[in-house]
């Protein structure tokens, strides 16, 4: 349970890096292409788009941030030996 809550850190982590740079990113042109882990999600996202994506991203990191403490605290507490 506790490497279980360290990978999902890991991955929220990663997601609120990620809201924070489409949050700060400099829109020229039509749009943008979202990836994720090197996955691309969409290559035609509009720029009045970009921001719900951003929130997205930083909802599901905050989301995964508490999961994690959780399951952490529960390791630590319910520790069968």
């Amino acid at each position: 349970m506790k490497y279980f809550s360290i990978i999902i850190f890991s991955i929220s982590v990663y997601l609120l890096f990620k809201a924070v740079s489409l949050f700060n990113f400099q829109r020229d042109g039509d749009g943008i292409g979202i990836y994720i882990f090197g996955l691309e999600l969409n290559d035609r996202v509009l720029n009045e788009q970009v921001p719900k994506y951003s929130f997205s991203f930083l909802v599901i990191g905050l989301i995964l941030v508490i999961i994690s403490a959780i399951a952490y605290y529960k390791s630590k507490t319910y520790r069968v030996s």
